[in-house]
């Protein structure tokens, strides 16, 4: 018969922004159309928020939360995190954090922005795609 359970490894982590948001929305087309229950291992809270209906954050094998996104990851005052420049377009960055390239748009164009700067970035996980990264001040 057929397969009622799809687990997903990581399954977009080594993509850029745009592609990850895309396959996002097919991941979203395939569950509803076959009605799989989906395990999806991610890093990425933004991912998590667009694409789970219940959340489990495990620590050191155990389970450490359970719940709704909105209620395991975090919220809109977002999660800080350190990034290095990689290109630099008029209107975003190109972000290297740990290995993964995202789409950053600057929060100003009063700060002149180099290719390897470490920059602060804040991540609101409750977006996702382009937006899901954006530069802090802190």
């Amino acid at each position: 018969g057929r397969p009622k359970l799809l687990l997903l490894d990581e399954p977009l982590s080594a993509l850029h922004p745009e592609l990850r948001e895309k396959l996002q929305g097919e991941i979203l087309k395939f569950h509803r159309e076959f009605g799989l229950t989906t395990f999806l291992v991610s890093h990425h809270p933004a991912e998590l928020y667009r694409l789970a209906n219940r959340v489990i954050e495990l620590k050191r094998g155990r389970v450490e939360k359970m719940g709704k996104p909105q209620e395991v990851l975090p919220t809109r005052k977002g999660l800080k995190v350190e990034g290095v420049i990689v290109e630099v377009h008029p209107s975003f960055l190109i972000v290297d954090i740990d290995g993964e390239l995202y789409q950053v748009s600057p929060n100003s164009s009063q700060f002149q922005y180099l290719p390897g700067q470490i920059v602060n970035l804040a991540l609101k996980p409750e977006l996702a795609g382009e937006k899901e990264l954006f530069l802090s001040n802190s």
